[in-house]
């Protein structure tokens, strides 16, 4: 029984765009991927000799999972030296894609919300950002 995702990678990287001329910039990406997790799927019923409430799995942990994940971050920035000043302003998108893949589905047979979605990755998100250096 396998709990968690049997694959996974990361790939990163940065370039450096005429790092040698006055209007050179940086760009960057990281794609992240792994395998969906286990969503096994059960039934509640009740004992009848006791009356608790068990769950029963209805199949084996590593039979049904959540579709894999995938997603890719972008990265742009340049510096500006004034002095002893950096500058540095920057961007990033998150989950450029804007995959919706869902990573959490109600399992019980018995509940109404059967099949419903509970959670997916975070949508697209835009960061501006500004750094400041002093040497």
């Amino acid at each position: 029984m396998w709990l968690q995702s049997e694959w996974t990678f990361n790939i990163n990287g940065l370039y450096q765009v005429a790092p040698d001329q006055p209007w050179g910039f940086n760009v960057g990406g990281n794609l992240t991927a792994r395998q969906g997790y286990p969503n096994p799927e059960f039934r509640t019923v009740a004992n009848p000799g006791d009356g608790i409430a068990r769950n029963i799995r209805l199949a084996d942990v590593g039979d049904v999972r959540n579709d894999d994940v995938y997603t890719l971050d972008l990265h742009i920035d340049k510096e500006f030296r004034f002095n002893q000043v950096g500058l540095t302003v920057g961007a990033d998108v998150f989950n450029a894609l804007n995959d919706n893949t869902v990573v959490s589905r109600e399992r019980s047979r018995t509940s109404a919300r059967y099949r419903h979605i509970n959670e997916t990755i975070s949508p697209r998100i835009a960061r501006l950002g500004l750094r400041v250096s002093f040497n």
